[in-house]
């Protein structure tokens, strides 16, 4: 993910989660020497939305967005890629995006 990505992607999910905040978001993810998104644990971090642009996100390795407290998920989060796990457990969910048959996972969902 390009630097001007990123910095989009955090800024739009401070905006929409009250309680997030930038510092705490970028800190949970690992990224490797061509700043290529390796992980991210979001887990337990108070998230109740993800913006749109969330289904372009690609991750090497694990997400996790455990524990949050989101009722549902974009339409967009089935264009998600990601190479390793995604955690979805305790999240509160009422349903999925019809996009959420496409989506691809490397590891474990």
């Amino acid at each position: 993910a390009s630097d001007v990505y990123k910095r989009q992607l955090v800024d739009e999910m401070v905006a929409s989660n009250p309680g997030a905040s930038r510092e705490e978001l970028l800190s949970r993810a690992e990224f490797d020497e061509d700043q290529k998104l390796l992980s991210w644990n979001l887990r337990g971090n108070g998230l109740s939305s993800l913006p749109e642009m969330f289904g372009s996100l690609r991750v090497k390795g694990n997400l996790g967005l455990s524990d949050n407290d989101l009722s549902y998920l974009p339409e967009s989060f089935g264009s998600l890629g990601v190479g390793g796990d995604l955690s979805l457990r305790n999240l509160g969910l009422t349903t999925v995006p019809e996009s959420f048959g496409q989506l691809h996972v490397g590891g474990y969902l």
